[in-house]
């Protein structure tokens, strides 16, 4: 099977902690999971399926790759979780620990990155990740708010009025809303009013700014609500019930017959 020429990227799906820094970190491996885009590693779990690949398996609360790095500032390291809760248990980590950090995991992302769109013939390249159903904080209701996916070229939320910095072109978003539109109708959530929604609420991270700078290559953020495949928050384990297995496994295969439709002529 002749592979999809499309890059791939999942830089939220780790779950780890280097065993140097595992007796410091003050989260659960529970809420390790949680604050992570959970699942998207088996989400979009077709790797054999694309030309280009790339993941990482360290936790974003340790270090977030898809955040510029600057000495002046400090986004690409946290000290609070997703639910504000205090990452290491007494002092952060210092600038000898950042930098083996960056060395090993931020750097090499992104050159890996560059190389596979530097020495491929991929077409498009796609940074995935997950949202929660509804803003962190949000009051009233408990009715699931996002769509089920947002995809971003870091444009404005109307294409009939797009920045001159996209990372892809509308022709290319519409026609990848309307591919994830069909596949995911029977999908929709009782209380969700859109499948896919462009630029909101998300415009896109620094990965697919960065990176799709490239004059050929479009790149676009994609976020999937996780309600799509997971349980409320409140429920989700560490081990997977074989109902969730089941749901990742038929989203998964919608996705990737998504990607198919995209890249046909």
């Amino acid at each position: 099977m002749k592979k999809l020429p499309i890059l791939l990227s999942i830089p939220h799906g780790g779950v780890s902690v280097p065993e140097a820094l595992a007796d410091r970190i003050n989260l659960s491996p529970l809420e390790l999971l949680i604050d992570s885009d959970t699942k998207t590693k088996e989400v979009f779990g077709f790797s054999d399926q694309v030309e280009g690949y790339i993941d990482t398996d360290i936790a974003r609360c340790v270090m977030d790759v898809n955040r510029e790095y600057r000495t002046d500032q400090e986004s690409v390291f946290k000290h609070f979780s997703h639910n504000r809760k205090k990452i290491w248990k007494e002092q952060d980590l210092n600038d000898l620990e950042r930098d083996g950090l960056l060395c090993k995991y931020y750097h090499p992302y992104h050159q890996t990155i560059k190389d596979i769109i530097g020495s491929s013939d991929i077409k498009m390249a796609i940074d995935a990740h997950a949202m929660i159903p509804r803003k962190r904080g949000e009051k009233g209701n408990d009715k699931i708010r996002r769509p089920l996916f947002c995809i971003s070229n870091r444009g404005s939320k109307d294409p009939r009025y797009p920045e001159s910095n996209i990372t892809a072109p509308f022709s290319l978003m519409k026609k990848l809303k309307r591919n994830l539109e069909e596949e995911f109708a029977d999908m929709l959530l009782f209380d969700v009013e859109d499948v896919v929604r462009i630029n909101d609420p998300f415009r896109g991270g620094y990965i697919t700014a960065f990176h799709g700078k490239h004059p050929k290559i479009p790149f676009i953020q994609i976020e999937i609500n996780r309600a799509l495949y997971l349980p409320p928050e409140l429920d989700i384990r560490l081990e997977q019930s074989e109902k969730e297995k089941k749901r990742i496994t038929i989203v998964r295969d919608k996705l990737v017959n998504v990607m198919e439709k995209t890249m046909q002529d």
